[in-house]
């Protein structure tokens, strides 16, 4: 069951929230300036460290511009808690889905905090400029039984340093690293 965003105001699960942002039972996280180019144009792809070159770049005069076929790691501006008894669902907003792709319909474990990082690719045949604070991703929280291990605690969890104005990265699991 869903929980009410009055329920998500009182947990304090959504640091950085501004008011049009909040729904019925979610709420729609906002596009950060800061986001990462991924090579496209890669002959191979290899799932080892050296994978993904991480290029760093920052929107220019509000804008983030992707061309054509190009993909991104995006951030929210938001940091998200989620608390013991509780999961997190993210699902991409339904009106931009004609626009862009967005790749990340995925569930946030208890004990997750951070920011939530994302993938966008343009499939148009032209330049795509998405305004930095798009609404672009709704957040909802579910209860759940209490877990013996929080996300945080787990020897597996990569994103426990993700708490400044960082750009979004691609991080390997550790076992591979």
């Amino acid at each position: 069951m869903f929980i009410t965003t009055d329920r998500m105001r009182e947990l304090r699960v959504i640091n950085h929230a501004v008011e049009k942002s909040w729904g019925n039972n979610s709420y729609d996280l906002r596009l950060h300036e800061n986001y990462t180019m991924l090579d496209s144009f890669a002959e191979t792809l290899s799932m080892d460290k050296k994978a993904f070159e991480n290029k760093p770049f920052k929107a220019v005069d509000g804008f983030i511009v992707i061309k054509p076929q190009e993909s991104i790691l995006v951030r929210s501006i938001e940091i998200i808690t989620v608390p013991q008894g509780y999961i997190a669902l993210l699902s991409p907003r339904s009106n931009l889905s004609y626009v862009f792709d967005l790749f990340h319909s995925k569930l946030c474990d208890t004990g997750f905090e951070g920011f939530i990082t994302m993938r966008i690719k343009n499939p148009q045949n032209r330049d795509l400029r998405l305004p930095v604070g798009l609404r672009f991703s709704q957040i909802m929280y579910s209860l759940s039984q209490d877990v013996s291990t929080m996300y945080k605690h787990r020897p597996s969890s990569k994103n426990l340093d993700y708490f400044d104005d960082s750009y979004p990265t691609w991080k390997l699991d550790k076992e591979y690293l």
